[in-house]
């Protein structure tokens, strides 16, 4: 994804069973990653920050079977000023 430096960026999921639980894995190494409202994500480099970063989360919870969802998703980042 490509957000500009210092400014909040959500990602948005779609859940077909329950609201999963959701962890930070990895942190941002230039930023900082929050579980935000149900269901986002938000990311937001340091100020002045200009590059790469990366950071993970991991969604667990229950598909629409109620059959266990394990899932970790690793995002790459664009920071422009």
């Amino acid at each position: 994804m490509t957000v500009a430096s210092g400014k909040p960026c959500k990602i948005y999921f779609r859940s077909l069973g329950p609201t999963p639980d959701v962890q930070i894995v990895k942190q941002a190494a230039h930023g900082r990653v929050s579980i935000g409202s149900v269901n986002t994500v938000i990311y937001q480099s340091r100020p002045g920050f200009v590059g790469n970063d990366t950071f993970a989360y991991a969604r667990r919870g229950l598909n629409s079977r109620n059959r266990p969802v394990n899932v970790t998703m690793r995002i790459a980042v664009t920071v422009t000023p």
